[in-house]
């Protein structure tokens, strides 16, 4: 057996906008159609940013893989549960989450704010 698509690198999460942030730093590494990804995002200031989808992903994912969130801090935080997953035919990563144990769960919360941090990875198809 050969492998013959194989590809390391880095990349910026970002929330887009005039956002400013604290630190952004992003890895993966690509093995055929599966990338193993990595993120730590910190932001200073939201700005235009958006406060629900994280982008700068460099493969177009094939949509809904799980991406395990290893750390969410957040000035003020409402958040019961939170957890983010690719977004399907984009190079984004969206989440889903709840604000409040009776609540309904809800995809594209409100959530990244000035003073937020969110630390993931994960494994998605492309």
């Amino acid at each position: 057996n050969t492998l013959d698509d194989y590809e390391e690198g880095t990349w910026t999460p970002s929330v887009g906008g005039t956002a400013t942030y604290y630190g952004q730093t992003g890895t993966y590494t690509k093995i055929g159609n599966v990338v193993y990804i990595r993120g730590n995002m910190h932001i200073n200031a939201i700005g235009t940013g958006s406060a629900t989808t994280i982008s700068g992903f460099p493969f177009i994912a094939t949509g809904g893989d799980a991406i395990n969130l290893s750390y969410f801090g957040e000035l003020n935080s409402s958040v019961y549960w939170l957890n983010l997953y690719s977004e399907s035919g984009g190079a984004s990563i969206l989440n889903r989450g709840q604000t409040d144990l009776d609540a309904t769960a809800s995809s594209g919360l409100s959530l990244y704010k000035n003073g937020s941090q969110i630390v993931f990875s994960g494994v998605i198809k492309v």
